[in-house]
């Protein structure tokens, strides 16, 4: 998904849907958003209808991007079971450290969202890979 300045207001309800999807407060869907300094956990009813402007930046863009994906895999993982893929989001995870991937991402943010993400989806991570300049 391509999340631009212009279309940005246009995805923000999408987002939040899917951050609600994974029960989580208000104040922590903000803060996954990244917009914790720029909008109140009230702002999201305004952004879900567009009656205000979603505030833009790359690394707003970037998480949007990184949700959408985590969502994306979440289903292709558990396809049948919403409830499995809520409890694979907040059980501890070994490959975490015993720390739930929920809580990796509230924690460490943008760089938590890509280390999820790369855990469910090992062809978004190859992805990556390639596009790393290699060292000669």
């Amino acid at each position: 998904m391509d999340i631009t300045e212009e279309n940005i207001s246009d995805v923000a309800p999408q987002i939040i849907t899917i951050l609600e999807e994974w029960k989580l407060s208000r104040e922590y869907i903000v803060r996954l958003m990244g917009v914790e300094e720029l909008a109140k956990p009230r702002d999201l009813v305004r952004f879900r209808q567009k009656a205000v402007p979603f505030p833009f930046s790359a690394e707003i863009a970037d998480r949007f991007e990184q949700i959408v994906g985590i969502h994306g895999a979440l289903q292709t993982s558990h396809p049948h079971s919403r409830e499995m893929r809520l409890m694979w989001l907040r059980r501890k995870n070994r490959r975490f450290n015993k720390i739930s991937p929920m809580a990796i991402m509230l924690e460490d943010g943008l760089d938590g969202m890509y280390r999820v993400h790369i855990e469910l989806d090992c062809s978004y991570g190859w992805s990556l890979n390639e596009q790393q300049p290699t060292k000669t």
